[in-house]
């Protein structure tokens, strides 16, 4: 694990941010790992279209275990896999593929939504989620 800077002083994107805790470091390769980490759905709501232009684009919201808010936006088809045009009635269930990368002892679930490189508005893509909020992928 580096501390997060390069050469040059800038800070780098990190798979461990502060407010998760002890840093967790995936063996090389387990995120993405359909065998050993499955992909899960990480539900959210589809609350705003961004653009209904085809295949439009939909803002969602996820409240992770903390309470926080987090926002996405991305194409209908990778955060609802429902059949849903652009310009349906919202707010609808929405989701996000994920990975688990982690459980802590809070019994809280650290999730990586790298399987489709969705990142909240802000980058972020590691988030502590209860248990409640996965569902597997066959129930899509």
């Amino acid at each position: 694990m580096t501390d997060g800077r390069s050469g040059d002083g800038e800070a780098e994107p990190s798979n461990v941010d502060g407010e998760f805790g002890a840093a967790i470091d995936p063996p090389v390769g387990s995120v993405l790992d359909p065998v050993t980490n499955p992909v899960t759905l990480l539900c959210c709501e589809a609350i705003a279209w961004v653009d209904e232009d085809w295949p439009g684009w939909v803002r969602v919201r996820l409240v992770d275990a903390d309470g926080r808010v987090w926002y996405f936006v991305d194409k209908v088809p990778i955060l609802m896999d429902d059949g849903t045009r652009s310009g349906a009635p919202l707010p609808r269930p929405a989701f996000v593929r994920c990975n688990v990368v982690g459980k802590q002892e809070d019994q809280i679930l650290l999730v990586s939504t790298a399987p489709d490189h969705v990142e909240a508005e802000d980058g972020t893509t590691w988030f502590r989620v209860r248990p409640d909020q996965l569902q597997p992928t066959s129930a899509t």
